[in-house]
């Protein structure tokens, strides 16, 4: 018997498929082979099962014939089933993977292709690529495009594939400027960094303990160029007399004792600083990193607004009592910015009569004359910062500086009223009428009928006005105490930054009248500034960000080192020897005996010798006795060293040292030499100036018979509407003979 291996039927031995259920029989198994795999089921099965199963065999021959057939054709097909299921499998794969395929291609899905970006702003870049679903950091970098240009991407390049993953970096110019990490390299490595800027690099050279390193830059490494004509300073250390660059960011003390054990004297003196230098030198006289013989040194360490008057407003004795008299505003000299990068300059100046004063020099305006106090013939009455002895008030008293805020005013004009579009003084002589000034002399016939005129056309206007304000100063008590205009604007991140010195300028735009008539009704004041008789009309705007200019500190005067190279703005070697040789011819002129006259008395006389590199030394005579030359009597012997370069057509002043600035003016940024045989015809004969020449044996109405050095600033002063080249002692930087007096001056 053969066992059904799908049913378990038995069928007759020969039987090729199973009568039960029509499978294939295959290789059958034997009864004994299922009594083994059953057991006890196959042991049970009775006689009348298997005598039933045997007829049902006997029986069933026919239907068997016709089940084998129908068993043929179900195996066929069961063999057929897996080829079609395989097919379908292969169907389905290759529509998937084409499908896959597309969508690649179509980037949905995978890595993506970096688009063609035509944009000039990084800020567009950014956003073109968010737009398309990338993920997009910005990078900020100096180059020679504009700021907030977009220079490319970084590591990759458009038509790039990359991961859906990965972000792309847009790389932002910050405009031309000094990277990071520049101080330390090798002058060609520096070079290399910064020549493709697109502006003018300059090599100089720098007094230092350590040769042949970048030892400084201007701007400071990681700083934007704020002058685009004057571009980029690279200062390479080099050994020689001075004072050495590493002087600067020292602790005070330990720098005055360091330059001390040099064979230096050394002065300390308070300037604004950012509050990482206070007590730390920022500055130098002369200048740190120049070359200098003098031994005479003033250190400059940094202050903050607890030392406002000190700063600005230095102290002299008045009766036996220290007052504070606010001449200093040259202290504040220097470059001021926004972070947006708009700058204004406040450069060292005198006013008319020889007082310190700040040139402000910007966009909108060329040397317009700024400082700290009301118009008077008498600086120390109406600069006094604090009461004098014996008087009832003072003429600061409505000013910031005379109190303890540590904030301060400085303004254009010292407050004087306009004659129409001139500044206005008056005089005995000078009169304002109908807006024109008209000026006579007391010995005119006309005099007394001009002086009978009523005046008329004088009235105040709001000029530059600005607020300064160092670090450490109560703007909240400015604020309680109603100095503001308007209220706080914005939350605490709007707020200035108070680490560092800062300017506010006053905005006429944010108020409705910005002139007042020069009458009665005004108590004959300029409501506009702060006076004896009021305060100035509230300040506008409130202080913020946005608005503040900022101290642009630099321990170096770059325009007093000497040039080792200058680099063109493309990147190409310029050569600095034509405009070496330039220096050279110009200086050489310079080189002899000079005698420079302060006083038209003869009282200060400074003689000086001037070599051909422009450097100069010698002595101020000061002879409180003039009249009595030839006579024995009490003579000061003053030293005095400096030197002169040349620079854009004109000698400039450097690193003037001298213990009392009372005896000499020679630190006037620009001097102009008017050779033998030219005629400076357009000076006032009546003028210091004119006076001090006819002392040297030389007369303005003939050319000029000796050389003479006179500084451009007073050459082209002008001053109302006399624009006359009127000179005090005070103010007068030098006409520079070669000739003595020739008899004692009157």
């Amino acid at each position: 018997m053969v066992i059904c291996n799908q049913c378990g039927h038995g069928n007759e031995d020969g039987n090729q498929f199973c009568i039960q259920c029509g499978s294939s029989l295959g290789k059958p198994k034997t009864e004994e082979h299922i009594q083994h795999s059953y057991g006890d089921v196959a042991e049970n099965q009775t006689a009348d099962s298997n005598e039933t199963a045997t007829a049902g065999i006997s029986a069933s021959n026919d239907a068997l014939a016709a089940n084998a057939v129908s068993s043929d054709n179900s195996a066929k097909a069961h063999h057929r089933k897996p080829l079609i299921l395989i097919i379908a499998a292969l169907v389905t794969v290759s529509v998937v993977v084409s499908a896959l395929l597309i969508t690649r291609t179509m980037e949905l899905w995978g890595p993506r292709t970096i688009p063609v970006i035509q944009v000039s702003t990084a800020q567009d870049a950014v956003a073109k690529l968010k737009e398309q679903g990338f993920s997009v950091t910005t990078k900020k970098m100096f180059s020679s495009m504009k700021k907030g240009a977009f220079i490319g991407l970084d590591g990759v390049k458009q038509g790039d594939k990359i991961s859906r993953s990965t972000p792309i970096t847009v790389m932002q110019s910050l405009g031309p400027g000094v990277p990071e990490g520049t101080v330390g390299k090798s002058s060609d490595d520096a070079i290399s960094d910064v020549k493709d800027m697109g502006v003018p690099v300059t090599v100089n050279k720098v007094i230092s303990n350590t040769a042949d390193k970048v030892v400084a830059t201007n701007p400071s490494q990681g700083n934007p160029v704020l002058d685009i004509s004057d571009g980029i300073h690279i200062g390479v250390g080099v050994k020689g007399e001075g004072i050495p660059i590493e002087i600067a960011g020292m602790d005070k003390d330990s720098a005055k004792s360091d330059l001390e054990s040099q064979g230096f004297t050394v002065d300390l003196q308070p300037r604004f600083s950012g509050k990482d230098n206070m007590g730390k030198i920022v500055s130098a006289q002369p200048s740190i990193g120049a070359p200098s013989s003098s031994k005479n040194v003033v250190l400059y360490y940094g202050a903050d607004a607890s030392q406002s008057k000190d700063v600005v407003a230095p102290a002299t004795n008045i009766d036996g009592t220290d007052i504070h008299i606010a001449t200093g505003a040259s202290a504040l000299a220097g470059q001021w910015c926004t972070d947006d990068g708009d700058c204004i300059a406040l450069d060292d100046s005198k006013d008319k009569h020889g007082n310190d004063a700040l040139a402000l020099n910007d966009k909108d305006h060329d040397n317009e004359l700024l400082s700290m106090c009301n118009y008077s013939q008498n600086p120390s009455a109406a600069c006094a910062a604090e009461q004098i002895p014996g008087t009832q008030a003072f003429a600061m008293t409505n000013h910031l500086l005379a109190g303890d805020s540590g904030a301060f005013e400085i303004y254009a004009n010292q407050g004087l009223p306009y004659c129409g579009d001139s500044v206005f003084i008056g005089g005995i002589a000078q009169f304002c009428i109908d807006g024109k000034i008209q000026t006579v002399s007391v010995n005119d016939p006309l005099y007394s009928q001009i002086a009978s005129l009523p005046r008329s056309g004088l009235e105040y206007k709001m000029d530059d006005f600005m607020l300064v304000v160092p670090v450490g100063a109560h703007i909240d008590t400015l604020e309680q105490n109603g100095y503001f205009k308007d209220s706080k604007q914005g939350d605490d991140a709007d707020k200035p930054d108070a680490t560092r010195p800062y300017i506010l300028r006053r905005d006429p735009m944010a108020y409705d009248q910005t002139t007042a008539k020069y009458d009665s009704a005004t108590n004959y004041t300029n409501p506009f500034v702060p006076s004896e008789k009021g305060k100035p009309v509230k300040f506008a705007p409130y202080p913020s960000a946005q608005k503040a200019y900022y101290l642009v500190e630099n321990p170096i005067q770059w325009d007093a080192l000497d040039v080792d190279a200058h680099i063109g703005s493309q990147g190409t070697d310029a050569s600095s020897s034509s405009k070496d040789d330039e220096a050279k011819t110009a200086l050489s002129k310079l080189a002899g005996d000079w005698t420079c006259y302060t006083s038209d008395r003869g009282d200060v006389i400074n003689n000086i010798t001037i070599t051909e590199d422009g450097s100069f030394s010698g002595t101020i005579r000061v002879d409180d006795q003039p009249a009595l030359i030839g006579v024995d009597h009490d003579v000061q012997h003053i030293d005095l060293s400096g030197r002169f370069t040349w620079e854009n057509g004109a000698y400039s002043i450097h690193d003037v040292s001298y213990p009392d600035g009372n005896y000499t003016h020679m630190s006037a940024a620009s001097w102009k030499l008017i050779a033998a045989g030219q005629s400076v015809a357009q000076w006032d004969p009546d003028s210091e100036a004119g006076r001090d020449l006819s002392h040297a044996g030389m007369s303005l109405n003939d050319p000029l018979s000796k050389d003479v050095l006179c500084c451009i600033q007073i050459l082209e002063h002008t001053y109302g509407t006399d624009t006359a080249c009127r000179i005090t002692f005070q103010v007068f930087n030098g006409v520079l003979t070669t000739q003595e007096p020739s008899e004692p001056c009157a």
